[in-house]
């Protein structure tokens, strides 16, 4: 089937005269003599469709002028043979005049529509009777590409060249596409062979995504990609000042013209192409691909984002779709390679924002590129095998969103996709391992996994210990192996990640985890830990790459200095003891904006007593909104030991209540309790059956006091109570701890 031919074959002379001269002359516009349109589909047009009904909404509304006997002709072509007559729906739908205003539902599938507007009673008499028409129309889903080159995923090498629309077959025909390049936009069918100032671009991984789509669930497809070359995040924003291609180079003359789409910046562009293809409130999915751009810094342009600001600038963005697309069903985020710079360590920074904002937003999934061979550090061919086989490349990228498509749009009754086929990806970690009770210097971590049940492996590394991409924060520290464990009973899987590391015990135990992926596009078969490696060996999806996971307790010791700290009047009083004080002979206390990262604030000598110490430090000017204290206890032998991380909000109410944040919690339990009078309390932790698991004494002040719950992150997920049981009354709060 060709759906760029007009008219299709008609059984009949006459009607095939009238249509060739009438449909050609003014096809979806219409006959000004006749008829005037506000609404009428045009060629190769996909209308969304509703999943409820699976049927799209075509309108037709305008005035006629002289017409007797005003009427739609509708034709399909259910067996898509090129034949509208011989075996699809004939509806003559009158229509009154001299307005009209008429919605007709077109089914979605692999058909085409074909609408002519005439006038009945001129429709045999001469070549006038077709006032307007439109042909190739379709009912189907909406997706939106965006970001940078890899977005855009045009061929980079001639050998890749019409391989994206080669591997597609016949399903091309129903992959449309609304405007995109330098001329007026019209729709045509999609093409995953342009650059993103062509007309009906897809990308290699767009037209990927739309082909199987329409082969696999008989559903016509829409892919609209709004990627442009190497732009740091800013340049997509909404309120960009200044678009730098006012011109553009004509694909077929290669002369530099007006941009005809200039719209002040690219978001002012896309929505517009949006809005004039009827997909302004109707996109399934946006899938964003972008950060190489923010992991250097280089010209005017270019700048290197912190996890922090990118966080954000994506949030920013993300506000915009929400108001300006309606907020489409679901956001899938291709998590970047590390960046263009050659250095594998360069995007971490972005990697760890893309994997927080994942986990912040329900309606995000993050899609790993690990363990897919880049061509030049930057970029990836179609597939890393030749023509169409193999995997790899811009072709894998596309069936891994095509995953999540699949179950978030077409396969409803099954809420996860078959096994070990999504992006592995970290839940938490904790210690497992010190040098021995009661010792607090750890020496492993184990890490878990969101999907412990997946078939995870070490791949391309000796003994398959992956050490070497293994990043720890907060100290210098060697990393001795870094290996899969199943921590089941075969065969159970319960897969972790098991880290043993060394110290010196002069400095704090590691705060965070990070991961990197290596990074050398001309090199295939390097490290990393895959997905699906027992039924696809060597070739799975490999694990996101993360820059700062925390590490939670686990099993180190409850808090050895017991700090709690209480906000009052816009300060906060931090209070810890020892109970060895002879031991120690000075404590730092550090402050920070986050759990992992901490700046000394002050410093409290020993007070000499002997038995148990009691200290306490006024911080007078904390943040104005939340801050992260910690106390470092230096022993006179020189070595030290360190308090939990408790957080403070100081923008807390002061209304009597307790609360805890996070919550689930993972890695830390904070406590919030305002009270009226001060006083001591008594801190009890109940596990779901009910039994009392903690118990401790803690004095409080008037208003806001803060301290960690830490016990409970010493067991096993649950649901979990704590009470707080003072002079004159009794708080609970319900917990839920997650692994």
């Amino acid at each position: 089937m060709n759906a760029h031919s007009t008219y299709r074959r008609f059984n009949f002379c006459i009607i095939t005269c009238c249509l060739t001269i009438g449909f050609s002359l003014f096809q979806t516009i219409g006959n000004a003599q006749y008829v005037t349109l506000t609404y009428f589909p045009k060629q190769n047009q996909l209308y969304p469709r509703d999943l409820a009904t699976n049927q799209g909404s075509v309108r037709f509304k305008g005035t006629f002028t002289g017409v007797t006997s005003p009427n739609l002709w509708v034709q399909v072509d259910f067996n898509n043979d090129g034949d509208y007559l011989d075996s699809g729906e004939n509806t003559t739908i009158p229509l009154s005049g001299p307005t009209f205003d008429y919605t007709y539902s077109i089914k979605a599938g692999l058909f085409d529509y074909l609408f002519i507007l005439r006038d009945g009673y001129n429709f045999l008499n001469d070549n006038f009777g077709n006032l307007a028409g439109a042909d190739n129309v379709v009912a189907g889903d909406a997706y939106f590409i965006t970001g940078q080159s890899n977005a855009e995923a045009k061929p980079v090498i001639a050998a890749d060249q019409n391989l994206a629309n080669f591997d597609a077959g016949s399903a091309i025909n129903f992959v449309r596409v609304y405007g995109g390049g330098i001329g007026t936009p019209v729709w045509g069918l999609g093409d995953g062979n342009k650059a993103y100032n062509a007309d009906w671009a897809t990308g290699q991984f767009g037209m990927r995504i739309g082909s199987r789509i329409v082969a696999e669930q008989g559903i016509p497809v829409c892919i609209m990609n709004g990627a442009e070359l190497g732009h740091q995040i800013a340049y997509f924003q909404k309120d960009y000042p200044v678009d730098p291609n006012p011109t553009v180079v004509d694909p077929n003359t290669g002369l530099t013209v007006p941009n005809p789409n200039y719209l002040t910046n690219n978001y002012g562009r896309e929505l517009t192409r949006l809005t004039n293809a009827g997909l302004q409130n109707a996109i399934r999915a946006v899938i964003w691909f972008q950060g190489e751009s923010n992991t250097f810094t280089y010209g005017t342009e270019n700048k290197k984002l912190s996890t922090a600001e990118y966080i954000t600038e994506f949030n920013k963005l993300y506000n915009s779709w929400d108001a300006d697309l309606g907020l489409a069903d679901r956001f899938y985020m291709i998590q970047i390679k590390p960046g263009c710079d050659g250095i594998a360590d360069s995007a971490s920074d972005i990697q760890e924002a893309e994997r927080l904002l994942d986990d912040a937003n329900p309606r995000m999934d993050i899609i790993s590129t690990g363990n897919i061979q880049q061509y030049d550090k930057c970029h990836y061919r179609y597939n890393t095998g030749t023509g169409t086989t193999g995997i790899g490349g811009y072709r894998e990228i596309g069936n891994r969103v095509i995953t999540l498509i699949y179950r978030d749009f077409y396969n409803p009754t099954n809420a996860i996709p078959g096994p070990n086929s999504l992006s592995p990806a970290p839940l938490s970690a904790e210690f497992t391992k010190t040098l021995g009770w009661p010792s607090t210097i750890a020496t492993e971590i184990t890490m878990y996994f969101k999907r412990p049940d997946d078939d995870l492996a070490v791949i391309n590394t000796t003994g398959g210990d992956i050490k070497s991409l293994i990043r720890l924060k907060g100290g210098t520290y060697t990393i001795n192996s870094a290996k899969i464990v199943n921590l089941a009973i075969p065969p159970a899987k319960n897969y972790a990640l098991r880290i043993n590391f060394s110290q010196d015990g002069s400095q704090p135990n590691p705060t965070g985890l990070g991961f990197v992926s290596p990074e050398d596009g001309s090199v295939a078969n390097l490290p990393a830990i895959v997905n699906n490696n027992v039924s696809n060996p060597g070739n799975g999806i490999g694990l996101i790459n993360f820059n700062n996971l925390p590490i939670a307790i686990g099993i180190l010791p409850a808090d050895p200095l017991n700090l709690r700290i209480s906000a009052n009047q816009g300060a906060n009083t931090l209070r810890w003891e020892v109970d060895d004080n002879p031991k120690f002979e000075r404590f730092i206390v550090e402050r920070g904006e986050s759990a992992n990262e901490f700046s000394p604030i002050s410093q409290v000598q020993d007070n000499r007593n002997a038995g148990t110490g009691n200290y306490q430090y006024i911080d007078s000017k904390p943040n104005t909104s939340r801050n992260y204290y910690r106390i470092k206890a230096v022993q006179r032998d020189g070595k030290s030991v360190y308090s939990q991380v408790v957080a403070v909000n100081n923008r807390t109410s002061t209304v009597d209540g307790i609360s805890v944040y996070p919550n689930p919690v993972t890695d830390r339990a904070n406590v919030s309790l305002t009270v009226k009078n001060p006083g001591m309390a008594t801190i009890q932790i109940f596990d779901g059956a009910g039994k009392m698991i903690s118990t401790r004494k803690i004095s409080l002040l008037k208003g806001n006091n803060m301290f960690s719950a830490g016990e409970i992150l010493d067991h096993s997920a649950g649901i979990y109570t704590i009470r707080v049981v003072t002079d004159n009354e009794v708080f609970n709060a319900r917990v839920i701890r997650v692994k």
